[in-house]
């Protein structure tokens, strides 16, 4: 090639060279840019919604989602509505959104027609960034979802028939337990004097005792159901008067019943009387041969033990007849002599009232009909007493973020940091109530609210926001440069917070990095009532070496890495003070090497560590410029370890 040629290409070669290494270093500004945060980010408002209807009410709710990503980047979205209370998926789809386009999803939901409880929607979101040359993102998926709770209760008109329909109820099953009581009397008696002129009255009486019955537990379920409206309807007056002639015509009976008891027993006195006599009555019958009573007498004995009467007045009246026989014979006759009297054997007894037991298994008193939550296809009545607000088991979990490597990355950054393992616990039982922040508000929402389910609830939380004073207004403002101080006060507020919401007395918190300095710092500061358990992932409880605070100071906020440098005025303070009735545990990592000593790549094995405190280990690696084991010990996927320590400490 000719010089002028090869000298003619030089700055076409230049230029190409120059291309190449500006296209490089493009190239690896936007990876660094995503390594140090500047990844995607997705908001979804509302965050959570307290709904108060009255029963049959409808109600419209609507979902914004916007992501906020760099311009040559799209997110992969897979979003969900779902009724937690029935277990059903109302709604699905996977969608691809451009930088700042926003998504809405309206639904309509309407409130169960009946009685007063809670039901349970979730609203989530899963979005991720497609990895390309221009976008060499992690494809993490960062996960946002709003917990929706629908509290329903009777409407005016409901609130005001119900007790009015459960005093009518209540005093119409008093009045068939007194049928009960003396339809059971009846049986009793009528076995043990069973004669024909009895049965079809004693059938009648049963049997409108029985169709009574049938209609007072259609009542009692328009009850047990909470029909109110229908029960009012139905409890009309002619159900009382039915029941009142109902025990009328059975006390009209028994009294009858009793009549024939006393014709009995005086039968069988008559019968003690022969007997006492039956001497002057046989020496009588030999003299005389007269055998008329004897034999009138054995007969109507006969008769009376076999029942073979045709109606007690007959009977009645032949006793009285042969009674006066009997008196008319002349028993003044006595002889030495000794006679046998040919005398049937009477087989009955007196009857006495007092020996039958008669009970009643109709219960008088109706149900409370209690408030009823359903959670994971299964219906209880709420949990909102003592014992469910005491219980341990079903003490919310507070995820609490670490400290932010780059005082650029936003708060709603850090708050991704739990996604997964939030999303995990959900799978596992718990429900999932998204995000909150010391200044969500509480004014829409009933104390104990978010724990009338009996579930655990968990949320994520972040300290670095302050509510500031703009154009007379208050703005939720990120503020990350104050001291682990502040940051306490506001986690303060915010567990606070969430034991309103749950209705209970303590809180578990699972803290990452330099939340579990703020968590201890809140224990110190506020004491340790509200507080059950405390889980500490890398956290840098004896400080941060010489090398990664630097680091921190550079890229962080100072004020933050000041309090975590090893040997700071801050931790000496910290550490001197002991904890007495929360239970810590801390999850320290290892495998990366840091100038010679084991940690996590930020936080040393041993600085993690605290004195007389159970402690976990995970094993790990750094493998890359700028990620950490410890950053990646919270995705359940990389590290299952994590979720396994958290789940057995919570259960333990």
């Amino acid at each position: 090639m000719p010089k002028k040629e090869k000298q003619s290409l030089k700055p076409i070669i230049f230029l190409l060279i120059l291309l190449v290494l500006l296209f490089i270093i493009i190239i690896a500004a936007v990876r660094m840019s995503f390594l140090l945060g500047y990844d995607l980010s997705i908001s979804l408002s509302p965050g959570d919604i307290s709904l108060q209807l009255t029963n049959n009410q409808p109600v419209e709710l609507t979902f914004n989602l916007e992501t906020s990503n760099k311009i040559e980047c799209t997110a992969l979205c897979e979003y969900s509505f779902k009724d937690l209370s029935n277990n059903d998926v109302i709604e699905s789809e996977t969608v691809i959104l451009e930088p700042k386009q926003t998504l809405s999803r309206n639904y309509s939901l309407v409130s169960p027609e009946l009685g007063t409880g809670q039901k349970i929607y979730n609203f989530e979101v899963k979005c991720k960034n497609q990895k390309s040359l221009f976008c060499p993102s992690a494809e993490k998926n960062i996960i946002k979802s709003s917990l929706v709770t629908l509290n329903y209760d009777l409407t005016t008109e409901e609130k005001i028939i119900k007790p009015v329909s459960k005093e009518k109820l209540e005093n119409l099953l008093e009045l068939l337990r007194e049928a009960d009581l003396g339809v059971k009397e009846s049986n009793q008696i009528s076995e043990i004097i069973y004669s024909n002129e009895i049965e079809p009255e004693k059938i009648a009486l049963t049997t409108q005792f029985d169709e009574t019955s049938l209609i007072m537990e259609n009542l009692k379920y328009l009850w047990a159901k909470e029909y109110y409206t229908q029960l009012y309807l139905e409890l009309n007056q002619s159900y009382e008067d039915n029941l009142t002639k109902l025990n009328n015509d059975i006390y009209s009976f028994n009294q009858t019943l009793a009549g024939f008891i006393k014709i009995n027993d005086y039968f069988i006195d008559f019968f003690n009387k022969v007997m006492e006599e039956n001497q002057s009555l046989a020496y009588y019958i030999n003299q005389t041969e007269d055998y008329g009573f004897i034999n009138n007498f054995n007969n109507l004995l006969d008769e009376f033990n076999t029942n073979n009467f045709s109606d007690y007045s007959s009977l009645f009246e032949e006793i009285k007849g042969l009674e006066k026989d009997y008196n008319s014979l002349n028993l003044s006759l006595v002889g030495n002599e000794t006679y046998d009297m040919e005398l049937m054997p009477l087989l009955k007894d007196k009857i006495l009232l007092n020996n039958l037991t008669i009970e009643s298994n109709i219960e008088t008193r109706l149900s409370e009909n209690k408030p009823v939550c359903c959670i994971f296809g299964e219906c209880n009545p709420c949990c909102n007493d003592e014992s469910c607000s005491n219980d341990p088991k079903t003490f919310p979990i507070i995820f609490i973020h670490g400290h932010a490597v780059n005082k650029d990355t936003s708060p709603e950054q850090m708050l991704n940091s739990f996604d997964e393992i939030q999303s995990k616990f959900a799978e596992n039982g718990y429900i999932n109530a998204g995000i909150i922040t010391a200044y969500s508000k509480d004014t829409e929402y009933n104390q104990g609210e978010w724990g009338l389910s009996g579930k655990p609830i968990t949320v994520r939380a972040t300290y670095y926001y302050e509510l500031v004073e703009e154009d007379g207004k208050l703005v939720l403002t990120p503020r990350k440069s104050d001291d682990i101080d502040v940051y306490a006060e506001r986690l303060k507020y915010i567990i606070d917070l969430v034991k309103y919401r749950t209705g209970k007395s303590k809180v578990n918190i699972v803290a990452h990095s330099m939340g579990g300095l703020v968590s201890r710092e809140y224990l110190k500061k506020y004491g340790e009532d509200s507080v059950n358990k405390l889980i500490l992932i890398g956290t840098p409880n004896n400080g941060i070496t010489t090398k990664i605070y630097s680091l921190c100071r550079i890229l962080g906020e100072k004020k933050e890495c000041d309090q975590m440098k090893q040997g700071s005025s801050f931790l000496y303070n910290l550490n001197n003070f002991k904890l007495i009735s929360v239970a810590v545990y801390t999850i320290s990592g290892r495998g990366c090497d840091m100038d010679g000593l084991d940690g996590d790549g930020i936080v040393l094995f041993e600085s993690s560590k605290m004195d007389n405190v159970k402690d976990f280990e995970i094993n790990g690696i750094c493998p890359e410029l700028l990620s950490y084991l410890h950053s990646d010990m919270l995705d359940p996927e990389k590290y299952p370890e994590t979720y396994k320590y958290l789940e057995k400490i919570l259960n333990d």
